[in-house]
């Protein structure tokens, strides 16, 4: 992952990205990895897939606070506040 964090840090995304499936694909369940794809994919605009990696990590790691927090973000920036809210008030 850190190779993943560098390629992000040197503005190489699409490297990051590729690297970061590599690392889904070998262990789809590491929290950490689907906080960092999904993250990444949610800055690009790619809200359906980054959200969904988001989501599978908390679900995996429910106090993943970064995770709640950027779902929070991409919903944000989506203009879904009031689901956010929603499901908030419901759950």
């Amino acid at each position: 992952m850190s190779a993943a964090d560098e390629a992000r840090e040197e503005g190489d995304d699409a490297k990051a990205e590729k690297l970061l499936r590599q690392a889904l694909a070998a262990v789809p369940k590491d929290a950490d990895v689907l906080f960092e794809l999904g993250s990444l994919l949610c800055e690009r605009g790619e809200f359906t897939e980054g959200l969904a990696l988001l989501q599978r990590a908390t679900r995996n790691y429910p106090r993943f606070a970064d995770a709640w927090f950027n779902i929070g973000h991409a919903f944000e920036r989506q203009s879904r506040v009031e689901e956010v809210i929603d499901r908030h008030e419901s759950g």
